[in-house]
């Protein structure tokens, strides 16, 4: 472990600069690539126990881990209603409300999933009989599909690469 010793930062993501993005792009086999998507890799670094919080992107994104282990947890999309993430700026219900703090693509569920309290959150009793989870290990690749929510947290200082497919 001594190796990865400098990486104490909480967790960030890093898009990778586009001259690679080209490089990826101009080899003699494109790995993906249309006139409607792309591919966006991000890598991300963290401390064990860095939480990226559940939330869904628009987008299908492969997890790949490179260094350490990392714990994820999937629901699908059939669950967005019993998540408790903000719809709409006319949800008035306090229970559902995000009030643009938390997040500004309202994809982002503000239950503490460390500290659940059920009693405010009953809906997600009925979400948590249809999720998937798995702890991926160095050299593993999980696909999220589009609109899947995930919820992430390093066991370990951690060191991920995501390939996002972007709609141009």
């Amino acid at each position: 472990m001594e190796v990865y010793s400098f990486l104490y930062s909480p967790l960030f993501t890093v898009s990778v600069p586009d001259k690679t993005h080209s490089l990826v792009n101009d080899r003699p086999t494109k790995v993906h690539e249309t006139e409607e998507e792309r591919i966006s890799p991000h890598i991300w670094l963290g401390t064990g126990n860095t939480i990226t919080p559940l939330h869904f992107n628009s987008y299908g994104n492969f997890l790949t881990q490179i260094v350490c282990y990392k714990y994820v947890r999937l629901y699908p999309q059939n669950q967005i209603s019993n998540l408790y993430s903000k719809k709409d700026e006319s949800d008035g219900d306090d229970n559902n409300l995000v009030k643009n703090s938390k997040t500004a693509q309202n994809n982002i569920s503000f239950v503490d999933f460390e500290d659940t309290d059920f009693e405010k959150y009953p809906l997600l009793n009925i979400a948590n009989q249809h999720y998937t989870e798995s702890i991926l290990a160095p050299g593993d690749i999980l696909f999220i599909p589009s609109g899947y929510f995930h919820y992430v947290r390093s066991l370990s200082t951690s060191l991920s690469l995501s390939f996002c497919f972007i709609k141009k």
